[in-house]
């Protein structure tokens, strides 16, 4: 009878235990999810600057790029 109540509370511990962690994993996964769409926000616009200056590089870039696709994925 006392190894089934130790167990339980073995059992009891780590459950808490995991949702502690559980809970602070979220937290900074949260974080890193935050930090990542202000950067994915501050990258386009910086590109959409960069396209308004530099229209004509800009086109010149995406039909590289395009070509570049065309190339990879027709060869196959």
């Amino acid at each position: 009878m006392a190894e089934e109540n130790e167990l339980g509370q073995t059992a009891e511990n780590l459950k808490s235990a995991g949702h502690e962690v559980a809970a602070e994993y979220g937290q900074k996964t949260e974080q890193v999810w935050d930090d990542a769409r202000r950067r994915t926000g501050m990258l386009k616009e910086d590109i959409e600057e960069y396209v308004r200056d530099n229209p004509g590089t800009a086109m010149c870039m995406a039909v590289g790029i395009g070509l570049v696709l065309g190339l990879i994925i027709f060869r196959r």
